[in-house]
């Protein structure tokens, strides 16, 4: 997994790439492969597995949003899939209408290595992810979350302990384990 950030070009790409993915499975209902996308001009970087997520929205309003945190997938194909998977799969919203498709706006995620920690004090808020996991429960919160919902730190590991299913205060728990991530944030433009 690369630390070089994306150029600009990379970024246009993954983004093409997540609403034609959009595209053909609102007019076929089917995950696209490489042959349905734009994947002509990937670079060595998009070929390369890394975590990522996709977040849909509809006037600013959340609207799916799914993604990987571990790199098991070249990263053009991560987007892609997760793109799929936040239109139609994610529990919280029904299934996105080929009619939405225009209204949407994409945002990409390209995560960086995950690197464990002991204590919640070793984040900074807006520039580390955070995932929290105990047994089979886990939860995770982008860089950009606590930015955008204007939460402080114990806000912030409060609301991921409760999308982790976990009691109050669980972050400061034995047992339970932490990790940080660094990532690339960035979004179609209006009118795209």
């Amino acid at each position: 997994m690369s630390t070089e950030p994306l150029t600009a070009e990379e970024r246009r790409t993954l983004l093409t790439i997540a609403r034609r993915a959009l595209e053909h499975c609102a007019r076929t209902g089917k995950t696209p492969g490489r042959d349905d996308l734009p994947c002509e001009s990937l670079t060595e970087r998009l070929e390369e597995p890394s975590g990522a997520f996709v977040t849909l929205r509809h006037r600013k309003n959340l609207r799916g949003c799914i993604g990987q945190v571990h790199p098991h997938l070249p990263l053009w194909e991560a987007v892609a899939q997760n793109a799929v998977n936040a239109g139609w799969h994610d529990p919280r919203f029904s299934p996105v209408r080929e009619r939405e498709l225009p209204g949407l706006t994409i945002e990409v995620t390209v995560l960086h290595a995950m690197e464990p920690i002991t204590e919640p004090e070793e984040i900074t808020l807006g520039e580390h992810g955070i995932m929290m996991a105990e047994g089979s429960r886990r939860g995770v919160f982008l860089p950009q979350v606590a930015t955008e919902q204007g939460w402080d730190a114990e806000t912030f590991f409060e609301n991921l302990c409760h999308k982790a299913g976990l009691p109050s205060g669980s972050h400061r728990r034995e047992g339970v384990a932490l990790w940080r991530f660094g990532a690339e944030h960035f979004e179609e433009e209006a009118g795209s």
